[in-house]
């Protein structure tokens, strides 16, 4: 009796021993997602969407400079872009010391996107950590997604590289797995200094030549603008 006992109590150590492992896999896991350029809020990406999104540096300040245009032909020179608001600060003050209006602009610019690799959320928690058991005794790396639209489904992975996540996605299909993946487009913000034109063009050729030799990874460009003035 006694070594029935012992054996039943091994039992329900290593049963709530695994169950303490599934409940770890339990997460909240909620890849970035996308804010769109037409304010309907945040999104994932369908990968059928991912073209155009990935503008140059220069085609954003353009478009954003457009989007904003104070007066018809009115014109800015950009100066930038700088990957710090502090440095793009410094040469605002610079300019502001020699009585040259202007201001900082933010420009979001699409960077690498991740690729992410999921099932659809199940009917309800139990599921989940049903679907969850299944998949941990496959040696398949997965977590459950505990916020958000997703909530209830299962998260296969987060990748840097397509290559990757499609290799896990043929994996799971092949499987019968039903699996899925999105593009999540990560941006970054740029900073470019702004001023009007009839303002830059009160700088002399001498402290152009020095402010390009001070930011030599900057450029300098001509486009559409906001009135910035009217700020200061």
């Amino acid at each position: 009796m006694r070594w029935i006992l012992l054996i039943l109590l091994l039992a329900n150590g290593v049963f709530f021993s695994y169950q303490w492992y599934l409940e770890s896999r339990v997460v909240d896991y909620r890849p970035e997602v996308v804010t769109n350029s037409a304010g309907q809020g945040e999104r994932l990406l369908l990968l059928s969407e991912e073209q155009g999104l990935r503008a140059k540096p220069r085609q954003a300040v353009a478009e954003t400079a457009a989007s904003t245009v104070a007066g018809a032909g009115e014109m800015c020179v950009y100066l930038g872009p700088f990957q710090a608001a502090e440095t793009a600060e410094t040469l605002h003050q610079r300019l502001m010391a020699l009585s040259v209006k202007g201001e900082v602009e933010v420009v979001k610019v699409a960077g690498e996107p991740d690729f992410w690799v999921f099932m659809r959320p199940l009917v309800s928690r139990e599921e989940a950590l049903r679907q969850l058991k299944e998949l941990q005794r496959q040696k398949i790396d997965s977590f459950v997604v505990t916020q958000g639209e997703m909530k209830n489904g299962i998260s296969l992975g987060l990748f840097t590289q397509r290559t990757s996540a499609e290799s896990v996605l043929k994996r799971m299909q092949s499987a019968g797995y039903k699996a899925e993946m999105k593009l999540i487009e990560r941006y970054r913000d740029e900073f470019w200094v702004t001023v009007p034109d009839a303002e830059a063009r009160r700088v002399g050729d001498g402290v152009w030549e020095k402010i390009a030799l001070d930011y030599q990874f900057i450029e300098k460009e001509q486009n559409l603008c906001k009135a910035v003035a009217s700020a200061q």
